[in-house]
């Protein structure tokens, strides 16, 4: 360490070496020393050496103040940068930089760290905010783009992320060609740069729209091919709903080799139709409409049209013949046991109670009976219970399956037709004698 005034004055030979030796180590040094030199020039250096680590100066243009530089470590052997403006340091080692204690490092792997001096290996750059939110910003100019490309050694943007400041849209690229675009209304196009929906999904033969709550599904040019959503297991189609070229049909149907079965169709006139694209009389097929259902068969021969099942099985059906309608319950012996004549028939005809009535909604007339009041005669008549009411208070109403008074009318009949039988005989004994 050595400091010299830089002033060597006019003398002898001896005298100008001796002060000349003292003034090279003084610049050579820096003018290195625990307390600054007597005589100071602007842009002058000075090792400040008064604690460690020591301290690079440098004398400003006015020469009326010093500029720290650096911090020399002479423990650590490090160079210390020091910014006037910023109290952070920077420090180095093996392949490793680290500024401000970690505000930016680098480690000797080539891991950079923002906001973190243990970057996570394997990801070049880490962004960490550990008590608040990670935001970065990429800055452009407004008739400019900001972009994260990705890239190999073939190609440096095979793939992009791009956001247009002229346009206000966001682009993402793969393979070197744009693939998506969100517009400034926020409408997505996959395969189309002008979505004119939120959602527009363009292939070289359909198209995907999505407005408001609707799905749209169109095509962009005339085709002889189904427009729909195919459900796939593996590379096989199984199932698609769709709409048939030329048409305002929906239709629901199944792989079928290379075709595609249709099995359901929705029309355009809101009718669903099963097994037909066309429902007519004489079909294999079933018509639902807002006004009827309409059941059709191939055949005159007598077979149900439509059954009706539970756990236990089939317990009633609807058959047709070729020219009738019979409505039928299960009633086969093997499911009965017990079975026993009907007894007191009669008075229990007597116990029903007929009526005519006036129905509320409309005020036509019928004759009929009260439900309730059959049904204590014949419990299996009627369903419900009077009066009832559901949780909110409304009422549930009562029905009548008025066929299920037959066999009580009929054993009343026979009750009586024995009674004529007998009165017969004995008017035919009395006349005899």
């Amino acid at each position: 360490m050595s400091q010299h005034d830089m002033s060597i004055a006019n003398q002898g030979f001896p005298a100008f070496r001796a002060d000349l030796n003292d003034a090279l180590p003084a610049l050579a040094s820096n003018n290195s020393g625990a307390t600054e030199p007597s005589t100071m020039f602007a842009h002058q250096w000075w090792v400040d050496t008064s604690a460690n680590p020591s301290v690079l100066k440098q004398r400003n243009a006015d020469n009326d103040a010093w500029i720290t530089i650096a911090n020399i470590d002479q423990t650590g052997d490090k160079f210390i940068l020091v910014n006037p403006g910023y109290t952070g340091t920077l420090t180095g080692g093996t392949g490793v930089v680290n500024i401000g204690s970690g505000q930016v490092y680098k480690d000797a792997s080539g891991n950079v760290g923002i906001g973190t001096s243990s970057p996570v290996s394997g990801y070049k750059l880490n962004v960490v905010n550990d008590i608040g939110n990670s935001q970065q910003l990429i800055r452009a100019g407004t008739n400019y783009n900001s972009t994260i490309a990705f890239g190999d050694q073939d190609s440096s943007t095979s793939g992009q992320l791009t956001y247009a400041h002229n346009g206000d849209y966001m682009s993402f690229n793969t393979n070197g060609s744009e693939r998506m675009r969100i517009d400034s209304t926020g409408n997505v196009g996959i395969g189309t740069s002008s979505p004119s929906a939120p959602l527009e999904v363009n292939g070289t033969a359909t198209a995907v729209r999505a407005t408001s709550a609707q799905l749209w599904l169109s095509r962009t040019t005339a085709s002889t091919h189904y427009e729909g959503i195919c459900f796939r297991s593996s590379l096989a189609r199984d199932a698609f709903i769709g709409r048939p070229p030329n048409s305002d049909d929906i239709t629901f149907g199944f792989d079928a080799g290379s075709v595609l079965a249709e099995a359901m169709r929705l029309n355009s006139s809101g009718n669903l139709l099963m097994g037909t694209a066309s429902y007519a009389a004489g079909q294999n097929a079933i018509m639902l409409s807002g006004v009827s259902s309409n059941f059709s068969r191939n055949s005159t021969a007598a077979s149900a049209q439509i059954y009706f099942e539970n756990p236990n099985g089939t317990v009633g059906q609807i058959s047709t013949s070729g020219s009738s309608t019979s409505f039928l319950t299960s009633s086969d012996y093997r499911l009965k046991e017990d079975w026993q004549p009907m007894t007191r028939a009669t008075e229990r005809v007597k116990a029903l109670k007929p009526v005519n009535f006036a129905w509320k909604v409309d005020g036509s007339r019928v004759d009929g009976f009260l439900a309730h009041e059959a049904q204590e005669v014949v419990p299996e008549c009627a369903t419900g219970e009077k009066d009832a009411v559901d949780a909110e208070g409304k009422p549930n109403y009562q029905g009548i399956d008025q066929s299920k008074l037959v066999p009580l009318l009929t054993a009343a009949l026979q009750e009586a037709l024995a009674k004529i039988d007998s009165l017969a005989a004995r008017i035919e004994t009395l006349e005899g004698n």
